[in-house]
């Protein structure tokens, strides 16, 4: 397994699709993900936080009620262009005795969400990133940071990926609880 460095976020011109940014030693991988995710890690990665929790927000929240914590994040299979992950979680008691270790299924993004706001690391199998990844010199070498991406001590932002649209300032009816965040 490869420890990765959860770099940032890229957006690719063509399809407009959000991409997280990993990076081992010499290698990037780079894992297509949904709007919502990114929004997510880019939020944990500049240490934003909104009034109401999101739901990764809410996952960490569980975690410590349950006790539990995520030890780490493993990508450890690609298959048909789709990257497979799993959570490692202990579960503790009041005397902070392990009880439980478990595996649980995740896709990769809220794997990394989770582990942006907990702290725990990121593994990719070799083999994945063998099949998936990018030389670093390459990829880097390639990016136009002029004009794509805005870099921030070595974290990559979406330049014009917008965290306001997640706000709900506008809407002053406290009782109206169904959509938004307060």
């Amino acid at each position: 397994m490869l420890t990765v460095t959860i770099r940032g976020l890229i957006q690719s011109e063509e399809s407009g699709v959000p991409s997280v940014i990993l990076t081992s030693s010499d290698d990037v991988l780079l894992i297509s993900i949904g709007v919502a995710e990114a929004a997510s890690i880019q939020m944990a990665l500049e240490g934003k936080k909104l009034p109401r929790p999101m739901t990764h927000d809410l996952i960490e929240n569980l975690l410590s009620g349950l006790h539990a914590m995520l030890r780490s994040v493993t990508i450890y299979k690609i298959q048909n262009s789709t990257f497979y992950a799993y959570l490692s979680v202990e579960q503790r008691n009041d005397q902070d005795d392990v009880i439980q270790e478990l595996r649980i299924d995740a896709r990769p993004s809220d794997g990394i969400a989770i582990a942006v706001r907990v702290g725990c690391p990121v593994y990719v199998a070799e083999d994945v990133m063998k099949q998936a990844g990018l030389r670093a010199d390459f990829f880097f070498g390639q990016l136009d940071l002029n004009q794509k991406v805005e870099e921030e001590n070595n974290i990559f932002f979406i330049e014009d990926f917008d965290l306001d649209m997640f706000d709900d300032e506008d809407d002053d009816d406290e009782d109206d609880d169904e959509g938004g965040f307060r």
